[in-house]
């Protein structure tokens, strides 16, 4: 076993990275690592965060408009194992030494990146109780918990509101209607046609380029023993 500080070092970096480019008088400002996000707008139009569907699709399920703060996700849609024909998160509890596996996903948005960061992870593990706590004890925090459903498809997705904050500000396609309520999950676009043409394209300009570059060699071959280049 190995310790490392995944659970907060981004965060930290993403913080000593915005305070670099502030000082350097970059406005507006979105630092972006990983899917972890911290942004000025610089006091003009507010950043659109796209929060993204646990279960899969390319669309995010959900927007959030932000001026000034940071978010980060913690989920284990993208590194998991699956063991048994369950899935397992990457993200450990260190009480149990298990994989946390109550919350889909966590996006968290405060005033820090680093904090962020560890929040999410720390709200991934401890689930809902956690999370009001967290926004219950300062303003300008704001989570969004997905849990799963009774459906292999669906999920539950619970906003835990950041006091004193103005909502339309902060927020898009979100109300306080949303809390508790049941989402389908989106399910994978397929590949556009386009694309297969693209890989067909790619494929037949290395086969040419392939041959291409063995005639050259022939050639060169040949001027080597003969002292003069034939025609193709």
């Amino acid at each position: 076993m190995a310790l490392d500080l995944g659970g907060i070092a981004k965060g930290c970096a993403i913080d000593r990275a915005f305070a670099a480019a502030v000082r350097c008088g970059a406005t507006p400002l979105l630092v972006d690592v990983g899917g972890n996000l911290r942004m000025s707008s610089g006091g003009g139009n507010a950043f659109c965060i796209g929060i993204r569907d646990p279960r899969g699709g390319t669309e995010p399920v959900l927007t959030a408009l932000c001026r000034d703060g940071a978010f980060s996700t913690s989920g284990g849609y993208e590194r998991f194992v699956i063991y048994d024909g369950r899935r397992y998160p990457h993200i450990l509890d260190p009480a149990t030494g298990r994989p946390g596996t109550g919350v889909l996903a966590v996006t968290v948005e405060t005033d820090s990146a680093c904090e962020a960061d560890w929040m999410s992870t720390a709200v991934f593990l401890r689930g809902a109780r956690l999370a009001e706590r967290f926004t219950a004890a300062r303003s300008g925090r704001r989570i969004w918990l997905f849990t799963p459903d009774t459906g292999p498809q669906t999920y539950r997705l619970t906003v835990f509101p950041a006091h004193g904050k103005e909502r339309d500000d902060r927020l898009k396609k979100i109300d306080e209607k949303v809390s508790g309520m049941k989402l389908k999950a989106q399910q994978p676009e397929p590949s556009p046609e386009g694309d297969t043409r693209a890989a067909l394209w790619i494929i037949a300009l290395i086969v040419l380029t392939g041959l291409l570059s063995i005639r050259l060699g022939n050639l060169f071959r040949k001027r080597k023993k003969t002292g003069k280049f034939s025609r193709f």
